[in-house]
């Protein structure tokens, strides 16, 4: 399984993901907002995946204009290898907000592939959407198919009610189109990743512990993560056990050292990849093998 680092957008972690050859999502949003220098993406050493950010503008009551995505796709398309078509987000919970919502991405995505290739343009399916629209991007040949309102809240349902619609709506998706690629935006839970053969997904779930003070380790026994305070020689001693490390805990505890030598960021990714590599793994033993 493909896995996209979700950058926080900071200058010193975008090279430090170069260095560390992973794979990068970045949004359109933050690039227009953050002002990130199109050089750094001219010369990233690995994939990078272009979400069009439809989501986080609308979270906070904004809208992205299509002219000028397409403007800038059309521009810097070479860039990357996966570019998100401008999806619409559903304004309320009714069948005909979902209808709505989902011709008007597809409106968007047939003005974009005459622009951008089919193996690199990637529209998204929502959860709610009719399986007629999914039917469309499908016969189009499309390479991958991103499934959207997974990962986020589903307006106000508690997370239990969401994980019971999540699962039923991805089992008929994948029994319907088992040959089709999908990737998940913002998708990084266990069962779900267990339980269906995403081709790629993106997820900044790695940045939350060491933002936050913390370090994150991955728990070999369940197969997800446990976290250990920074501040604590105990853990860090834990996680020494799990191999060699950049810096020591005198860069860590000190934040000034920590920018420098950016150990926690390091472990997170280590430990981020472990976790990627035994779902990857899981599914080969079941004998699916995205190429």
């Amino acid at each position: 399984m493909k896995f996209y680092f979700v950058s926080v957008y900071w200058p010193q972690t975008i090279d430090l993901l170069a260095k560390e050859k992973c794979n990068l999502l970045i949004s359109y949003l933050a690039i227009k907002t953050k002002k990130i220098e199109k050089t750094k993406l001219a010369t990233y050493p690995c994939d990078i995946f272009l979400d069009c950010g439809a989501f986080t503008a609308w979270a906070q009551g904004e809208k992205i204009d299509f002219s000028e995505y397409l403007k800038f796709v059309i521009k810097y398309q070479e860039y990357f290898e996966k570019i998100a078509s401008l999806d619409v987000q559903p304004t309320g919970l009714k069948e005909e907000d979902f209808q709505k919502s989902a011709e008007e991405s597809f409106k968007n995505y047939e003005t974009m592939k005459n622009y951008v290739p089919l193996s690199k343009l990637v529209p998204t399916f929502h959860f709610g959407e009719q399986l007629t629209y999914l039917e469309r991007y499908v016969k189009d040949k499309i390479e991958v198919i991103a499934l959207g309102g997974i990962a986020g809240p589903k307006r106000d349902l508690t997370q239990f009610r969401r994980r019971r619609l999540d699962l039923p709506w991805l089992a008929k998706v994948f029994q319907t189109y088992p040959k089709q690629k999908f990737h998940g935006f913002g998708l990084f839970t266990k069962d779900i990743l267990m339980n269906f053969p995403f081709y790629s997904i993106d997820s900044s779930y790695w940045t939350t512990t060491y933002r936050f003070g913390g370090l994150l380790k991955y728990d070999e026994k369940k197969k997800f993560f446990v976290g250990h305070s920074y501040r604590k020689r105990k853990g860090w001693e834990e996680i020494l056990k799990r191999g060699p490390v950049y810096g020591s805990f005198e860069d860590i505890i000190d934040p000034k050292r920590n920018r420098i030598s950016q150990t926690r960021e390091r472990l997170a990714i280590r430990e981020t990849k472990k976790y990627i590599d035994f779902i990857t793994k899981l599914w080969e033993t079941r004998g699916i093998v995205w190429t």
